[in-house]
């Protein structure tokens, strides 16, 4: 019997699981992150190595019988990376004493597009801390909109919401805005309530940004009309990638569309705006609740690749 191995890796943790040759899952574990971009090259591979031999100590497989390594990971969006990646783990696994026939490297958001939608087209729009649409037709082809880092792009996500969450306090502070509520939550919530200690936070001290966003959904629970507007413009913005996705991809009459991330996957003003134009105006497309976790996009995708070599 032939197996792989699927990874699932972010920037605090790496899901693994080894699967078999019919997609059975044989064992799982959780270990230390994975995101190279943060924790580098040699520690992502040590913590995706240690978790795939914690799935064998509590099994009877071999090393030499994962033929197929799929690794999904944060930051793995661009091709150099992809290679690099998969440079350094190929050389740390046969130090290790794995044999895998073929390493495959890919970002976290195409494994959640093949989970949505395995092997079939579709459509995914992630919205969390940042924001990126990728699509697949029906022959495989892959499509990207957005997903430019938060300088150049991420418009529609937690950090963007919650970005301009903090300049509506600062423009209410130095007089250049309206009064908004969100000064008075973000000032209770983070004692960000001086220009001081917003710049402190901000450029010394790091703060996370995209922790404003929640604020600014209570805000416009509360008819603030900043909030308000806030949000209407990340709707906009997600539903511009959409429209965008739908003009480049190929499809026949309909594709599903499925929503990845906390600010388009709760019941919130962001949604509710995006389903209800969807709904109005964009008939081709068919919302779909995937209830697959990542990893099984990445275990679909180890699986093809695997009978590709068989």
């Amino acid at each position: 019997m032939n197996y792989v191995l699927a990874v699932e890796g972010g920037g605090t943790k790496t899901n693994s699981v080894i699967a078999d040759e019919n997609g059975k899952i044989i064992n799982s574990s959780t270990t230390g992150p994975s995101n190279f971009l943060i924790v580098g090259f040699e520690k992502a591979c040590e913590n995706i190595i240690q978790g795939v031999e914690e799935c064998i100590n509590n099994s009877k497989i071999n090393k030499t019988d994962i033929r197929i390594a799929m690794l999904g990971l944060t930051g793995a969006g661009r091709k150099l990376d992809q290679d690099n990646m998969r440079k350094a783990f190929k050389g740390y696994s046969v130090l290790k004493g794995f044999s895998f026939s073929s390493i495959i490297v890919d970002s976290d958001a195409r494994i959640s597009l093949e989970a949505a939608f395995p092997n079939k087209p579709g459509m995914i729009l992630i919205s969390g801390t940042g924001s990126i649409m990728f699509g697949k037709d029906e022959k495989g082809n892959l499509y990207r909109v957005g997903g430019w880092g938060r300088i150049l792009g991420d418009e529609g996500s937690g950090f963007y919401i919650g970005k301009k969450g903090l300049i509506a306090s600062i423009k209410q502070i130095d007089g250049r805005g309206e009064k908004t509520l969100l000064f008075d939550l973000i000032s209770e919530k983070f004692n960000l309530n001086s220009l001081e200690t917003i710049i402190k936070s901000i450029y010394t001290d790091n703060f996370d940004i995209a922790k404003i966003a929640p604020l600014v959904f209570e805000a416009a629970e509360k008819d603030d009309k900043i909030a308000k507007e806030i949000l209407d413009e990340a709707a906009d913005e997600l539903l511009l990638h959409i429209e965008t996705m739908i003009r480049k991809i190929n499809f026949n009459d309909r594709i599903g569309l499925s929503f990845v991330g906390s600010i388009i996957t709760n019941d919130n003003y962001v949604r509710k705006k995006i389903v209800n134009y969807i709904n109005s105006n964009l008939k081709q497309i068919e919302l779909i609740d995937s209830n697959n976790e990542p990893i099984y996009g990445a275990v679909v995708m180890a699986i093809n690749e695997l009978k590709k070599i068989n």
